[in-house]
């Protein structure tokens, strides 16, 4: 069973449509019962992460996640929570990824809004059936630089961490909901990791 937890990214559509035509069980879920007993966990937050932490911290489910040893996917700035923190605030993120959040803006740069081609950079199972260069929708206003833990890398007009992994957490900075076919491979590839 996959669990969702929705922190308010309007992805559960998506995410639930995909994964009934998967076969596969699923729960939208904030309990703290149901996720432990889940399969797999899916982290889907919208680009205020200020707000999506409130919610992990009033769910109870902050340090639930850190020690989590199933797999668990976030899902555009659900992946930013999985780094230390952001660059220009105090507040502690989950601390998965040694890395953190940064901010287009602050470099002088637009956020991306459209479709980037990602260049995958270490051999990654969120990836199998999907060739290099393929294009996934990006739309968010923070990015991780690349680093040791990146699996690709997208480019606007710096390069950032498309997709990262760790043991047994996975993070993607795009939209899969709005990437077609190759957004909804990534999730079919994520269902498939036991």
């Amino acid at each position: 069973m996959t669990a969702i937890i929705d922190l308010g990214a309007g992805e559960t559509d998506f995410l639930t449509g995909v994964l009934k035509g998967l076969g596969e069980e699923f729960k939208i879920s904030a309990d703290e019962g149901e996720i432990i007993r889940s399969d797999r966990i899916i982290l889907a937050a919208p680009d205020d992460t200020s707000a999506a932490l409130r919610q992990l911290h009033l769910y109870n489910l902050f340090t639930i996640i850190r020690i989590c040893r199933k797999p668990l996917l976030g899902i555009a700035a659900g992946m930013h929570l999985l780094a230390d923190h952001r660059a220009e605030s105090p507040e502690s993120y989950l601390g998965i990824f040694p890395a953190l959040t940064e901010t287009f803006e602050v470099k002088g740069i637009a956020p991306p809004g459209e479709f980037h081609k990602i260049s995958i950079t270490k051999e990654s199972r969120l990836f199998a059936g999907l060739e290099n260069n393929t294009g996934f929708y990006f739309n968010n206003s923070g990015y991780i630089p690349v680093n040791e833990f990146t699996t690709s890398a997208a480019e606007n007009k710096i390069k950032f961490s498309a997709s990262m992994e760790k043991d047994n957490f996975y993070g993607v900075q795009f939209r899969v909901e709005k990437s077609g076919e190759p957004g909804l491979q990534i999730i079919r590839n994520f269902v498939g990791i036991v």
